[in-house]
């Protein structure tokens, strides 16, 4: 259980033998927790619902930067 919610917990080993371990919710298969040798972190609090509609509107103040524009086209693999 982590934040009193059921979550599977996983330990993974790298090529150089560092262990970390991290925990699935699993409801919603979320990341809530983890832990290596540099970080550990744990979501709390969080609750499952809708969003507001809000969140996924364009700002009104949105506008495209064409020279963005061309770094992003210039990053691409060729």
């Amino acid at each position: 259980m982590v934040s009193g919610r059921k979550a599977l917990k996983y330990e993974g080993t790298s090529s150089s033998g560092e262990v970390n371990h991290f925990w699935l919710d699993q409801k919603l298969g979320l990341l809530v927790k983890w832990d290596d040798r540099i970080s550990a972190g744990e979501l709390r609090n969080f609750t499952q619902g809708p969003q507001p509609a809000g969140l996924f509107e364009i700002p009104a103040d949105y506008g495209k930067s064409q020279q963005m524009s061309g770094v992003i086209q210039s990053a691409k693999p060729k």
